[in-house]
This record gives C-alpha cells, sequence and structure tokens, in this order.
C-alpha cells in the first residue's frame, strides 16, 4: 500500500506540473495571438495608407507600431517602401525607411531594394539606384527580374538608352530578360524623341530592330508582345509602319490585347 501511495504521488506531480505548465503555455499563446493580431491590423492600416499615396502617414505608423511594443515586419517596411517609389523626390526618406528595416533586424528581399532603387530612378538618380544594386549584390541577396526592370527604366526615363540597353544586356545574361525588360527599351528610345537626344531615324531604325526579336517563333508566350509593345512602338514608327510590322512578323494584335489584360500588373513598363 504504501508502495502504491508512493507510487500514485509520482504520478500525480507530474500531472500537476504539466496543467501549469499547460495554463502558462495557453496564456503565451493568448498574447502571442493578440500581439498577431495587431500587428496584422498595423500592417494593413499601412498598406492602406501607402496604397492611397499617404506615405508619411504610412511611415509614421511603422514608428507607432514600434512604440506599441510590436516590431513592424517586412510586409509594413514594404508597403511604406512602395509608396515612396510612386513619387518623383522621395528617395532619401525610401532609404531612411530602409536603413530602419535594417536596423531591426530584418533581412531585406530583393523587393525591398527594388523599391529603393525605383525611387532613385524616378528622381533622376540613375547611378545611384546601380549602386543599391550593387549593395544588393554584395549582400548575397538575388536580383530579380523587377530590379532590372527598374534600373533600365531609370536610364529610360532619362532618355539614355546606352545605359538601359547595357542593363537589358545584363538581364539578359541573367536569363531574366521579359517583356517588360523590351517595353522599358522602346520607352527609353520613346524619350530620347521627347529630350531631342536621338534623331527620328534612328529611333525608328533601333525600334524595328528591337520589335524584330519580338518574333512568335523565337520567343516563349511570356515574351510575346503586348498591347503596351504595340502602343510603345506606334509612337516612335507610326500607326501604319507599326501595323505593317505586326503584318510581316505575324504578330497578332488581338492576341496582343488579350496579353496585356491578363498581364496588366507587369507588362507596363515602370515610367
Amino acid at each position: 500500500m504504501h508502495a502504491a501511495s508512493h507510487g500514485t504521488a509520482r504520478f500525480h506531480l507530474p500531472l500537476r506540473a504539466r496543467g501549469a505548465a499547460e495554463v502558462a503555455a495557453s496564456k503565451r499563446q493568448s498574447s502571442r495571438v493578440r500581439v498577431a493580431d495587431r500587428e496584422l491590423s498595423y500592417s494593413w492600416v499601412i498598406y492602406d495608407l501607402a496604397r492611397q499615396g499617404k506615405d508619411d502617414a504610412a511611415a509614421a505608423f511603422l514608428q507607432a507600431m514600434a512604440a506599441d511594443d510590436i516590431k513592424p515586419n517586412s510586409f509594413a517596411y514594404q508597403a511604406v517602401l512602395n509608396g515612396y517609389a510612386k513619387h518623383l523626390n522621395k528617395w532619401q526618406k525610401a532609404v531612411g525607411v530602409f536603413g530602419e528595416m535594417q536596423r531591426s533586424a530584418i533581412k531585406p528581399t530583393a523587393m525591398h531594394y527594388a523599391a529603393v532603387m525605383d525611387s532613385c530612378g524616378k528622381a533622376g538618380e540613375a547611378k545611384r539606384a546601380e549602386r543599391w544594386f550593387g549593395a544588393m549584390k554584395k549582400n548575397f541577396v538575388d536580383p530579380n527580374t523587377v530590379c532590372y526592370n527598374v534600373i533600365i527604366n531609370a536610364h529610360a526615363r532619362q532618355g539614355d538608352p546606352a545605359g538601359a540597353s547595357k542593363w537589358f544586356q545584363r538581364m539578359r545574361q541573367a536569363k531574366l530578360i521579359d517583356i517588360v525588360a523590351y517595353n522599358s527599351l522602346l520607352h527609353s528610345l520613346r524619350q530620347c524623341g521627347t529630350l531631342g537626344t536621338m534623331t527620328q531615324p534612328s529611333m525608328v531604325q533601333e525600334a524595328e530592330k528591337l520589335f524584330r526579336e519580338l518574333r512568335p517563333e523565337k520567343l516563349l508566350e511570356d515574351l510575346a508582345p503586348t498591347a503596351v509593345t504595340l502602343d510603345l512602338l506606334a509612337s516612335i514608327v507610326g500607326d501604319a509602319r507599326r501595323d505593317q510590322l505586326c503584318e510581316e512578323l505575324d504578330v497578332d494584335v488581338e492576341e496582343a490585347s488579350r496579353l496585356d489584360q491578363e498581364r496588366h500588373r507587369s507588362v507596363r513598363p515602370l515610367m
């Protein structure tokens, strides 16, 4: 009997200890859920403000989030960076937010870097955007198609087809080329006309050469011309010549429009 009592005591003590541990774990889990709910709420408010163009307000909510003992997450930082990237003169604020993110021990992704590079590009700071690309590679973050395209567009906005073409070739070497890159190069040629940095015959020649690379039988579907491609081409060579080229190269205009509708978020150059 004594042995049985001793055995029972040894059996019930762990049960009581386990019960206390489960209560403590439940409390911790409940606390984590409350923190997660607040984190999610902050993140969506930040995203919505940035989407509306209220990027400074979104950045202020990042500070409020930290003051509320909730560490801002990667999604929240991305939203603010994307908001700043929509403007022409906020690259310094984007760089500041990126620095805050690094100091909070959140590892930047290629898309975080892309937003900073795009902010620089929109401010006419193509060389600065290139330096950020170099910093990304130095920090062992692999660039994606967006990263290359924002650099191409940075040069395109400045009417610098040579710079845009250089990065287009680097993108090709990385086997990341897409229709956005082709559209961006066409955009750079059109900008040359706007800025008067290239003669009309030279622009037409380069645009036609670029478009001929998009022969349907040579490319995968994700490189097929879209409506944006055709609009950019027409803005350089004219509607009649664009139609002649489409007929000559067997480019389906209706199919181009369909592709544009399906991929409208990715095919437009980042103007």
